[in-house]
C-alpha cells in the first residue's frame, strides 16, 4: 500500500492507532532517520492523517482516527494483511465469508478483535480451524462467527439486529452476497 518511510510510519500507527509519539522515538521504533520521520509526519499532518501536538517544546504525532481517509487506509491496510490467508476461507463448503465490525469500517483500535461472519453448514470446528493460521499470525483476537445457511435466511426474514448490523458494515471476502431478498 505504502512504501518507504511513509509506509513504516503508517503501519506503526495502524498497529497502535491510539499511540502518541515524539518524532525521535517514532524514528527509533521503526528504524528510520529522525529527519525522514519529521518530514513524513509533517506531510501526513498537513493531509490530516496525523494529528500534531506540541507539548513542552516537543512535537508529538498521533493518528487522526476520526479522518475518513485514515479509516479507509486502515481498512485497506488490514485487507492487504489478510490477503495471504484467503485460501483458508475460499472453500466451497462456505457459502459466504465477510469481515465485519471495526476492522471492516477502519475504526479499529489496538484492542479490537477481528470479526468474521461465515455462512456455512459445516461444523464450528472446521470453521475455527480454517481461521487458525490467520489467528496464529495476528496480534488481535480473531473471531470467526459461523452461522448456518438456514439461520442466516431466518435472520434475514426477521430483520434480526445482528443481520442488519453486519449488512450495514461488512466487506465480503468470499462467496455469495450476504443480502437476502
Amino acid at each position: 500500500m505504502f512504501t518507504g518511510a511513509k509506509g513504516k510510519i503508517l503501519e506503526f500507527f495502524f498497529v497502535e492507532p491510539e499511540k502518541r509519539m515524539h518524532v525521535k522515538g517514532l524514528a527509533r521504533a521503526i528504524g528510520i532517520s529522525a529527519g525522514s520521520a519529521s518530514r513524513v509526519c509533517g506531510e501526513l499532518a498537513a493531509q490530516g492523517v496525523l494529528a500534531r501536538e506540541e507539548s513542552a517544546n516537543a512535537l508529538f504525532y498521533s493518528l487522526n482516527n476520526s479522518s475518513a481517509l485514515v479509516k479507509q487506509w486502515k481498512r485497506t491496510w488490514f485487507l492487504e494483511k489478510i490477503e495471504l490467508f484467503k485460501k483458508n476461507w475460499e472453500n466451497e463448503e462456505f457459502q459466504s465469508v465477510a469481515l465485519y465490525g471495526s476492522y471492516a469500517s477502519g475504526e479499529f483500535v489496538s484492542k479490537s478483535d477481528v470479526d468474521f461472519l461465515v455462512v456455512t453448514n459445516v461444523g464450528h470446528n472446521k470453521v475455527f480451524n480454517s481461521f487458525k493460521p490467520l489467528s496464529d499470525s495476528l496480534r488481535p483476537e480473531v473471531n470467526p462467527h459461523p452461522v448456518s445457511v438456514g439461520k442466516w435466511l431466518k435472520m434475514a426474514e426477521e430483520r434480526d439486529r445482528f443481520y442488519v448490523e453486519v449488512l450495514a458494515n461488512h466487506v465480503l471476502l468470499y462467496g455469495a452476497p450476504l443480502v437476502v431478498e
